[in-house]
């Protein structure tokens, strides 16, 4: 994902996840993240994202098939942890009887 519409204020952008240097919007929300990552080129190609951000501009709300924000949904926890705004994983805690320290 290289090309992106911000959320926020419909310019166009590098990265679904970066802070739009328009409006310096950064998503935070559930919501506002699955939109990043669908308002980008790995979704809809050069025209379709040049009007999707002209929709944002305008103020129209953007709606999306229910499967596809679904299975982004589920990426998000990984995602959340990539970004460090998610919980890591617990320390493995050794059981083994050969490290008596």
């Amino acid at each position: 994902m290289t090309k992106a519409v911000c959320y926020r204020c419909g310019e166009l952008k590098f990265g679904a996840l970066c802070r739009c240097p328009e409006c310096e919007a950064t998503p935070s929300s559930d919501d506002d993240l699955i939109t990043s990552l669908i308002i980008t080129d790995s979704h809809f190609d050069q025209e379709r994202l040049n009007m999707l951000a002209t929709l944002i501009k305008e103020g129209t709300p953007l709606q999306f098939p229910d499967e596809l924000r679904a299975r982004l949904a589920a990426t998000l926890p990984d995602l959340k942890r990539m970004l460090g705004r998610g919980p890591l994983s617990a320390p493995r805690k050794n059981k083994s009887r050969w490290w008596p320290f």
